[in-house]
C-alpha cells in the first residue's frame, strides 16, 4: 500500500483534512499523526470556558472514540507546558459539546456520551490500513531525522559495524534491537531464538534474527570466538573440547543459512557495553575481518585454535568429520552480519577503544532528548499505563533543568547529561500519585548520588548537588504554577 493510499483511507474513516503517517514506537511501530489544532478551535474552547492551560490536562486515555485521533500536536504559549495528549478532531465534536461544558472533567463525560468506537475497534481499523506498509517506506515518509531512521538508513546503505554512544539511559540498546527487529520483519528465513530476555521474542521465535550479548571485564577470546571448554559426555566423563564462542556460533548459523539463501537477509549481533571488555583480547585476529571489504569466505583467517576440531555440544558431534563445517578453510564474518555496539564513554572503570578498532566502526551519538514535548512523550511510553495521569512535561522540565546545571559546570559536558532512563523501573512507582513524587524519589534513589560521583574530588560537590535538588525545584515550580493560574484567572475576567 502506498503512502497516499493509506492517507486517503484514513481520511475516509476519520473525516479529517490532513493525515501524515510517521514511524513511532507503538504496537505496530506505526502511528498516524493528525494536523495541528487550529487557533480558531482554541477560541471555541475558550467560549466554553476552557482555557489553553486546562486543555493541557486532557489525556489520550479519556477519548476512546473515532472522533479522537491520533496524536498530540497542541502548541501553546511557551510559559505553558506542552502536552502529549490526544485531540478530538471532528466538526461534530464542537457541535455536540454543550454550553454547560466548562472544565475538562465535564468534557470527559460529554465526549463519553458521543463515543462510537472503543479503543480496541479503533486500533484494529487503524492497523488494517497501515500494517502492511514496509518499514523502510514508513521511514521515507518521515521528514524528521530521528535516531531510528538514521540507524536504519546506515544499515540499509551498507554499514556493517556501528557503535552507538551517548549518555547512560538514552535507549541505545533498545534502539539497536528495534532496528534489528524491523529488518527481521522482511527476512525470508529466520535464525533460532537468540535473546532469552526479550518478551517480544518469547511470543514469536521467528522474529529473532539477532544475538544480544553484554561485555564485562572478564569477557575474553574464548567466550567470543572459540576456546577449550569442559564438556560432560553421557557417561558423566568431563573432557576439554574446542567450542565456538558466542560470535563464531552466530556467524556459523548465518553462513549455513547463506548457502541455501541467495537473498542473504541481514542478521544483527548486538554488543551491549562493548567497552567494558578488553576489546583487543576479545576480538583477536577478527579485527581484520570486521571491515566490509574483508568480509566473506575469500577473506578467511586462521583462528588461534584452528588446529583443533570444533565440537558441537548440541548434537554431540565434531564438525569436519561427522558433519560439514562452513569454516573448514578458516573463519570469516559473513557480509550480512551487522555488528552494533553500545557504550557510554564517561564510565571511569571501562577500557578505552584503541584506534585500530575505532576506525573500523561507524560512530553515531545518541543525544539526550532536549525538546520538552518529545522528552515528555518518551517518558510517557516508559512508565506504566497506570501512571497516564502524570504530568510528563514536568518530568521533562526537571531533566532539562539538571542538564543545564551539568552543561555549565566546569569539567562536565553533554556526555554526563541525565536521561529519561533514570525514571524507568523505579521501585514502588505504583504508589506515587503525581510526577513530583516520582521526581523526588528518583532524586533520592539515583540522581543525588550520581551527581556527587560526577564532581567527586572537586571540593564544591555540595554546592553543585544542592543546585540540582529536586525538592527545591518542585517548590519553585509550584510557586510558578500558582502565579500562572492567577494570570489566567485575571485574563478570563478581562475577557468577560
Amino acid at each position: 500500500m502506498s503512502k497516499s493510499a493509506a492517507e486517503n483511507q484514513l481520511k475516509e474513516i476519520f473525516d479529517v483534512n490532513k493525515i501524515n503517517i510517521e514511524d513511532e514506537d507503538w504496537e505496530t511501530n506505526l502511528r498516524a499523526y493528525n494536523f495541528k489544532i487550529e487557533r480558531q478551535r482554541f477560541k471555541v474552547l475558550s467560549d466554553n470556558g476552557i482555557s489553553e492551560r486546562n486543555l493541557l490536562k486532557l489525556k489520550g486515555g479519556e477519548f476512546d472514540c473515532d472522533y479522537v485521533i491520533i496524536y498530540n500536536t497542541i502548541k501553546t504559549k511557551t510559559k505553558y507546558a506542552k502536552r502529549d495528549g490526544w485531540i478530538l478532531e471532528e466538526k461534530k465534536w464542537f457541535q455536540n459539546l454543550g454550553d454547560d461544558v466548562k472544565k475538562p472533567s465535564q468534557m470527559y463525560a460529554k465526549v463519553g456520551e458521543e463515543r462510537q468506537l472503543d479503543k480496541e475497534d479503533f486500533t484494529k481499523r487503524l492497523r488494517e490500513i497501515i500494517e502492511n506498509i514496509p518499514g523502510k517506506d514508513i521511514l521515507k515518509m518521515d521528514n524528521k531525522q530521528n535516531d531510528f531512521g538514521d540507524l536504519y538508513n546506515l544499515v540499509e546503505n551498507g554499514a556493517t559495524q556501528i557503535i552507538l554512544t551517548g549518555a547512560p539511559g538514552t535507549g541505545k540498546t533498545r534502539l539497536a534491537k528495534e532496528v534489528a527487529k524491523e529488518f527481521a520483519k522482511n527476512n525470508k528465513k529466520h535464525l533460532k531464538e537468540n535473546d532469552p530476555n526479550s518478551d517480544d521474542q518469547k511470543k514469536d521465535d521467528s522474529n529473532s534474527d539477532y544475538q544480544l550479548v553484554q561485555f564485562h571485564p572478564s569477557y575474553d577470546y574464548t567466550d567470543f570466538v572459540e576456546g577449550l571448554r569442559p564438556v560432560e559426555d553421557a557417561n558423566g566423563k568431563v573432557e576439554f573440547r574446542k567450542l565456538d564462542g558466542i560470535f563464531k556460533k552466530f556467524c556459523r548459523k548465518v553462513a549455513e543459512r547463506n548457502e541455501s539463501d541467495k537473498n542473504q537477509d541481514k542478521y544483527f549481533f548486538i554488543v551491549d557495553e562493548i567497552n567494558r571488555a578488553d576489546l583487543s583480547k576479545v576480538f583477536g585476529e577478527l579485527v581484520f575481518c570486521l571491515e566490509s571489504d574483508k568480509r566473506g569466505k575469500q577473506n578467511s583467517v586462521q583462528t588461534q585454535y584452528a588446529n583443533l576440531r570444533t565440537y558441537d555440544p548440541e548434537d554431540g558431534s565434531y564438525y569436519s568429520k561427522e558433519k560439514k563445517d562452513v569454516f573448514k578453510d578458516g573463519f570469516y564474518i559473513p557480509k550480512n552480519v551487522i555488528v552494533i555496539g553500545t557504550m557510554n564513554d564517561i564510565d571511569r572503570s571501562v577500557e578505552s577503544m584503541d584506534f585500530a578498532l575505532r576506525r573500523r566502526f561507524i560512530w553515531k551519538e545518541i543525544d539526550v532528548e532536549k525538546t520538552e514535548e518529545n522528552l515528555a512523550n518518551i517518558i510517557n511510553k516508559m512508565l506504566p499505563e497506570s501512571k497516564a495521569e502524570f504530568d510528563f512535561s514536568k518530568i521533562a522540565r526537571y531533566i532539562n533543568f539538571v542538564n543545564d546545571k551539568i552543561k555549565y559546570h566546569q569539567g562536565l559536558n553533554k556526555h554526563y547529561y541525565i536521561s529519561q532512563g533514570q525514571f524507568a523501573n523505579v521501585p514502588g512507582i505504583e504508589k506515587y500519585n503525581d510526577a513530583e513524587e516520582l521526581i523526588k524519589k528518583v532524586w533520592k534513589l539515583r540522581l543525588k548520588s550520581l551527581l556527587y560521583e560526577y564532581v567527586r574530588g572537586e571540593g564544591n560537590e555540595e554546592e553543585f548537588v544542592n543546585a540540582c535538588d529536586a525538592d527545591d525545584w518542585c517548590k519553585n515550580q509550584c510557586s510558578k504554577e500558582n502565579s500562572d493560574n492567577k494570570e489566567d484567572n485575571a485574563l478570563q475576567e478581562e475577557q468577560k
